[in-house]
């Protein structure tokens, strides 16, 4: 079977953001005109403060070059609280689905 993906070479139009504020499971916050490395860096540093670690991180725009062109900058941090990871997986086995919890940093225009 042949699929085709309708995104391939394409780029990301003109993204509207303010859906993505008003869900049940994104919570959104904008940085200004701080450079990206920079944001991204202080969302790992407020992380890790928080009693988080990072296991994985994948840099979307790097993942998905040959497939999208003129990405903007977008990481996922997969993320996770061992105490209370641990908590909830011992109340109820079935909440590890939800592990490890994602963090998106993305570069959006103004």
């Amino acid at each position: 079977m042949d699929r085709k993906n309708p995104a391939k070479k394409k780029g990301i139009e003109n993204q509207n953001y303010t859906e993505s504020q008003h869900t049940a499971y994104c919570i959104s916050q904008r940085y200004g005109s701080q450079p990206f490395a920079e944001i991204l860096d202080n969302v790992k540093g407020a992380l890790k403060r928080r009693g988080f670690d990072i296991l994985f991180e994948l840099n979307l725009k790097d993942y998905l070059k040959d497939h999208l062109k003129d990405m903007p900058s977008q990481v996922i941090l997969s993320v996770c609280n061992s105490e209370t990871a641990s908590s909830a997986i011992s109340k109820d086995p079935q909440t590890g689905i939800f592990l490890p919890c994602s963090v998106t940093v993305k570069e959006v225009e103004q």
